[in-house]
């Protein structure tokens, strides 16, 4: 999915397409968010994401309670990604 996305905003940027400030933030980041997920996969468990909690209710029922959170931090940054 995260591949699929760069490469739309790729041919957007080399269409001079107007692009968002998150999604050039994934471009300029994407080397770090594919080395996250490397990690991520050496070293938890293979089901690690199944044990999480998860929504009950609502737009986000069935996915983890986290992804409710991360998709309520960047609204509230109007989308800007923002690293510490």
């Amino acid at each position: 999915m995260l591949l699929k996305a760069c490469d739309l905003l790729t041919a957007a940027i080399k269409d001079n397409r107007p692009g968002t400030p998150a999604g050039e933030w994934l471009l300029d980041n994407f080397h770090l968010i594919e080395e996250q997920i490397r990690t991520a996969r050496r070293h938890l468990p293979r089901d690690y994401s199944r044990e999480l909690p998860r929504l009950g209710n609502g737009p986000s029922a069935g996915l983890p309670r986290v992804y409710d959170i991360a998709q309520e931090a960047i609204s509230h940054g109007d989308g800007r990604a923002r690293i510490w």
